[in-house]
């Protein structure tokens, strides 16, 4: 079978028994290119917060973050994480250097939100995530116009509404349907 963009990390700990020899693991063999690494992470490190402030929210006591940390729950998971791969995915599907400003946009965004930054800084980055993404579905959609490349880019412009009406400081649960349209 073709394994080519694949990172199967459940073949470290083996490899590692069966080996003196010290294991190396590319990360960009995950997404098949360089570029994409630090947004993955990025990605990867809003999950694990999405994942913390949600256990915050449902009475698990943590050690907290930052005070509001909690209440970052939404914006990680829909926001960064999904978005930050979704855009990613683009990015890569796209093939050129400068699609990845959305992922990494994402990814900053979430730092701002996880180290409890000021308002605008985290929804500020994530939109322009949002406007990164719209441009690479305008691109893609140059190349590719199909009825699967334009919902998708529909999506995207969902997402960038909501992400506008959170920058404006409408709460989110009163925008929220804008991101479940991006999903």
């Amino acid at each position: 079978p073709y394994t080519r963009n694949t990172l199967d990390l459940n073949a470290v700990p083996v490899i590692k028994r069966l080996s003196h020899l010290p294991i190396i693991v590319d990360p960009s063999h995950g997404i098949g290119m360089w570029e994409g690494v630090s947004a993955m992470a990025l990605a990867g490190i809003a999950l694990l917060a999405g994942m913390w402030a949600a256990l915050e929210r449902l009475g698990f006591r943590l050690p907290p973050l930052q005070p509001l940390f909690p209440l970052a729950h939404g914006p990680l998971m829909v926001c960064v994480f999904l978005g930050a791969l979704i855009s990613l995915e683009r990015a890569v599907a796209l093939g050129v250097v400068s699609g990845y400003v959305a992922p990494l946009a994402a990814g900053l965004g979430a730092l701002a939100l996880i180290v409890g930054l000021p308002n605008p800084v985290g929804p500020l980055l994530i939109t322009i995530a949002s406007v990164g993404l719209l441009w690479n579905f305008t691109l893609i959609i140059r190349k590719h116009a199909a009825l699967f490349t334009v919902t998708m880019a529909l999506g995207a412009v969902a997402w960038l509404a909501g992400n506008c009406m959170w920058l404006a400081g409408t709460p989110i649960p009163e925008m929220f349907f804008w991101w479940a349209g991006f999903l």
